[in-house]
């Protein structure tokens, strides 16, 4: 065994394949715990490359193995790795990722979701809930959430229960034995290791028979269904079809929950059945372990990375990525994007040749329903070529099936780049399908589609890209929305995310050559993008160079711009310095942070500074210590003249691990007792002089107004929250309302906190009411 107690915060673990979706969450999520974690890996996303930096993973080819006390790798490494033999050869224990697993789950009241399809949706959805919920817990995804904003693995040093996706692929299912089991459904796969069904069903058997507590069941699964439940020890909760939670209702983006339980109605963010299913199997085991789930708790549920991920929407085409890799989950699939009958163009990479063997029919017939099909070679995951397994082999044999359908083979990518701008599709849907590297290449075509849609700003985008490094991106159009906390808004005409002080001067430069205003986005919060978007260079410091952070020899910690406030205080609690604990929750970077000073529960973020290291918009960069910054209510006036690149924090008080996280879960159960879940922007009006924005709304009795999809939150009056479709025309039609009704019943003026994105409120405020009006009288008590 690697792990010989509960307390391992003091190890070093080095991960092989660590750029993998399952060792990803697994990395962070023992970083979290305190441990010092390496990794590498030959195929890193650029996405997961950046995201185990920004979370202080040490990406290391040639690792000090004297220092590493547990190696720990993912299905597709070999066993005779050089590492493996190495650290064997040294006495260092090595163990795949699912046996460590494990290992790590026996030290928890543990809850697994496991099952063929949608484990990961399900997973990611339970985690969701509870989250939103404010219940306490550690969890390890097995893949990531597609908003940054949401981390695949979370640990709580207050809480025994730990969630986790458990996969079957390899056979360490069956050294689970959780508290509670939750079966998503059962179907035959991996026969690379399952030589026959009845293997494969027993693996899933076996896991619920070792469960000790509860295990949920699927009854709308025909081979779960089949289950004899009987000699089970735990208590057998079912769901779906003639389950004890079912699904009663579903419309309108509204499904409603009965069977036996309680009849719960619950807005949701998806329209596919399948997802429909994900969520009655996370709701079925939330509604247990919480006894209550409110009805919004899925509305802003942020999707899992790779499935059914829309990278590219016009009024007449889409371009779609997924990760489906089995006929079942295809079908599936199929059928929801089939819906209004599109013409559907699939471009499908196979994953590993003994699933290709296994399925080759299946995969043939379920191809059948797409219009178009450019079969690509099959995506090896360490698997030797097999015969009968290749993906020519399944192209020939869908010819032979279907010998009228328009179907190509491609044996690479590029490949598929000529073949698509050959068939240059334009309308309906073009899918790009599989559980391999076919993401690189729908991020390619999806790439030059946008280039193309940026009204003639594709010169410029192709001019600047050429004088960045390889690492920085810049695109036109892109959308903005997503990338706020209150989701609304239109595009960037031009948007960028420079790799290094360099590039940012290099940006700065051409940005002011194209007479091009611009704008710096964090996080997203405190803002409201204009539905008409942002006409000009949107900047995004969220490169790994921006977002490091690492304590200095004089006791200071210097954090890149792009760090965010939940990174710091958790850096701040694993090396024991106190006094940040106030910034937990604040949804911001350390840069938005320092231009609004930010601030909560009694503290700021002006207090805890030393110094800042800026930039003008010259590109010169120079460092202010903090008695040379003026700060204000929400505003530091150096940050309007220049752009912070890194921050340098005072050395907090020594204090242990254990009290911190009290007080960081402390103050977060106080944000989430008062202000609202459902997306928002934070405070919206600044406090007048003598009273309290959210008081005076409060009074008014403007509590729960509405206009379209944006409401005034019933948690805390000050916050404007997005019920799941508002606008950001809505939002500023209602904080005119707001404006007049208040200063018509009290007199006070409010006037808004949050930033209008790109554009001035002078635009879009109505004037006040001239007429005559009572002087405060409404009590403040």
């Amino acid at each position: 065994m690697i792990i010989q107690d509960a307390d391992f915060s003091d190890k070093h673990f080095h991960l092989l394949g660590v750029g993998g979706m399952g060792m990803a969450p697994l990395a962070i999520f023992l970083k979290q715990v305190g441990c010092k974690v390496s990794g590498e890996d030959d195929n890193f996303h650029p996405r997961v490359h950046e995201l185990l930096l920004a979370n202080e993973i040490e990406i290391s080819q040639k690792p000090k193995l004297e220092t590493v006390e547990g190696v720990v790798y993912s299905n597709a490494i070999a066993d005779a790795h050089p590492i493996i033999s190495a650290a064997e050869a040294s006495g260092i224990p090595t163990t795949r990722r699912g046996h460590f697993l494990a290992e790590l789950s026996s030290f928890y009241n543990t809850v697994v979701v496991a099952g063929s399809h949608g484990k990961t949706t399900t997973c990611g959805l339970l985690i969701h809930i509870l989250k939103e919920f404010g219940f306490n817990f550690s969890y390890i995804l097995g893949g990531l959430f597609s908003s940054d904003l949401n981390l695949p693995a979370g640990f709580s040093g207050q809480s025994k229960y730990l969630i986790i996706e458990v996969d079957e692929s390899d056979g360490s299912i069956d050294a689970f034995k959780p508290s509670l089991s939750l079966l998503v459904n059962v179907d035959w796969d991996h026969s690379d290791y399952y030589a026959t069904r009845n293997k494969c069903l027993d693996a899933f058997k076996g896991l619920l028979s070792r469960t000790t507590s509860e295990v949920f069941v699927n009854q709308s699964c025909e081979n779960s269904r089949n289950f004899n439940l009987n000699d089970l020890s735990a208590t057998i909760h079912t769901f779906g079809e003639d389950g004890q939670t079912r699904i009663e209702k579903f419309e309108n983006g509204v499904l409603t929950l009965g069977g036996k339980t309680s009849s719960q109605s619950f807005a949701v963010p998806f329209e596919e059945l399948f997802n429909v299913q994900n969520a009655l199997a996370a709701l079925s085991v939330a509604r247990h372990l919480t006894n209550s789930v409110d009805k919004s708790a899925l509305e802003n549920f942020p999707g899992l990375w790779r499935r059914q991920e829309y990278l590219y929407q016009s009024d007449t085409f889409s371009v779609v990525e997924d990760y489906g890799h089995h006929p079942t989950e295809i079908r599936n699939l199929f059928e929801a994007l089939k819906k209004d009958d599109p013409f559907l163009t699939v471009v499908f990479q196979p994953h590993r040749y003994s699933r290709t063997l296994q399925f080759k029919r299946e995969f043939a017939d379920v191809m059948s329903q797409a219009d178009r099909i450019l079969f690509m070679e099959v995506y090896a995951a360490g698997e030797k070529p097999i015969w009968g397994g290749m993906g020519i082999e399944l192209f020939e044999m869908f010819t032979e099936m279907d010998p009228e359908k328009e179907a190509y083979f491609c044996k690479d990518h590029s490949c598929v780049m000529d073949r698509l701008k050959a068939l240059n599709p334009q309308k309906g849907i073009l899918l790009f399908l599989g559980a391999g590297d076919i993401q690189s290449v729908a991020a390619e075509f999806a790439k030059g589609l946008i280039w193309q849609a940026g009204s003639n700003g594709d010169a410029f985008v192709e001019s600047v890209s050429s004088k960045l490094s390889p690492e920085s991106t810049i695109r036109a159009q892109e959308p903005l929305a997503s990338k706020t906390t209150l989701r609304v808004g239109g595009s960037a005409q031009f948007f960028a995310e420079p790799n290094s002080e360099s590039d940012l001067q290099t940006l700065l430069l051409e940005a002011s050559k194209a007479s091009l205003p611009i704008y710096f986005l964090g996080r997203g919060s405190n803002l409201i993008v204009p539905d008409s978007g942002v006409q000009g260079l949107v900047i995004r410091l969220s490169k790994s160079s921006f977002r490091k952070i690492e304590k200095l020899v004089d006791g200071r910690v210097r954090a890149g711009a792009g760090v965010r406030l939940k990174e710091l205080c958790g850096f701040m609690r694993r090396n024991e310095m106190t006094g940040y604990e106030f910034l937990e929750g604040i949804p911001g970077c350390v840069g938005g942070a320092l231009r609004m000073n930010a601030g909560a529960m009694g503290g700021w973020i002006s207090e805890v500074i030393s110094e800042v290291v800026l930039m003008n918009y010259l590109g010169d960069v120079f460092t202010l210590a903090a008695e040379e910054l003026h700060f204000g209510y929400r505003h530091c006036r150096e940050m309007h003249e220049s752009i912070a690149l890194a921050v340098m924090f005072k050395a907090g008080d020594a204090s242990s691990i254990t009290t911190i996280q009290h007080n960081m879960d402390t103050y977060q159960s106080s944000r989430k007792e008062s202000q609202p879940r459902l997306p928002s922007a934070g405070c919206t009006f600044k406090n007048p002089e003598g009273s309290a924005a959210g008081l005076l709304i409060d009074r008014c009795d403007l509590k729960g107004m509405t206009v379209g999809g944006a409401e005034v939150s019933d948690v805390h009056a000050n916050f404007l929250v997005n019920n799941g479709f508002a606008t950001a025309a809505e939002v500023i039609s209602l904080i005119n309302k707001l404006r007049k009704k208040v200063y018509q019943k009290t007199g006070y003026k409010l006037e808004p906190e949050v930033i209008l994105y790109g554009d001035s409120w002078e635009n879009f405020l109505d004037p006040l009411p001239e007429e005559s009006h009572r002087t405060h009288p409404i009590s403040q008590t």
